[in-house]
């Protein structure tokens, strides 16, 4: 996915609620800002999901979330960045 936009994520741009056993399928995301191979931007919980990504942006960017706001949570996650 290739976007010049802001909140890119591999599967969803902007989280605000529960993320579950969710996967992002190996591929590219590319963004602007909070570009993440899973979630752009988190404001909810993830759990127990995971992403393979080529990830490129030019502020908060991340292999699996690009930007966590503080009251987010994740556990059980992982990223295989390339």
């Amino acid at each position: 996915m290739t976007a010049s936009a802001d909140d890119v994520g591999g599967l969803i741009g902007f989280n605000s609620g529960p993320l579950k056993k969710s996967y992002a399928k190996p591929g590219t995301v590319s963004g602007a800002n909070r570009v993440g191979g899973l979630v752009g931007r988190n404001q909810g919980t993830i759990e127990t999901s995971y992403a393979v990504k080529s990830v490129s942006g030019t502020t908060y960017v991340g292999g699996l979330v690009g930007q966590s706001a503080s009251n987010s949570s994740a556990s059980g996650i992982q990223a295989q960045a390339r």
